[in-house]
């Protein structure tokens, strides 16, 4: 009895292996996600803090269909500015192909003071973009990383 559940239980778990392997392999294979800030559609400055809506761009450089469970990363702005954000809304990116997100942070204290000198002064903005793409089912961790230039809106 227990020999047969021991099978049993084996068959089950190379069966489970056997299913995941695709997407594992897809996730493996998979290039780092090259992400960028695309652009910058609100700023709305409340109280102590500046909220921005960006759209990331998020391209697939792969050969294969990869599918990003989360960003998570912090950004510099014009190297003063600090801010981090987070996106969970999964989506899947074809291959060689580029996919736009949207995500919302939040600039506070010091970091608050540096980018309204910074928006100010200019109507663009250099950039850091550095993080941690979770790529597939099993949320694989790829980091990422990116200097940019973008036009800040009027």
């Amino acid at each position: 009895m227990k020999n047969s559940r021991m099978q049993h239980l084996a068959a089950r778990w190379v069966l489970a292996v056997l299913l995941a392997l695709p997407a594992l392999t897809g996730a493996l294979a998979a290039e780092p996600p090259r992400v960028s800030i695309a652009s910058v559609d609100r700023i709305e400055w409340k109280n102590n803090r500046a909220t921005l809506d960006l759209t990331l761009e998020v391209g697939n450089p792969s050969g294969v269909d990869v599918t990003v469970s989360a960003l998570k990363f912090n950004c510099v702005f014009g190297d003063v500015a600090k801010a981090s954000g987070e996106s969970r809304l999964p989506i899947t990116i074809a291959a060689n192909a580029r996919a736009n997100i949207p995500v919302r942070v939040t600039v506070s204290g010091d970091s608050l003071l540096a980018l309204a000198v910074l928006v100010s002064n200019g109507s663009s903005l250099d950039y850091r973009l550095d993080g941690t793409a979770l790529l597939g089912p099993m949320a694989i961790e790829v980091p990422f990383s990116r200097v940019g230039h973008l036009a800040l809106p009027h």
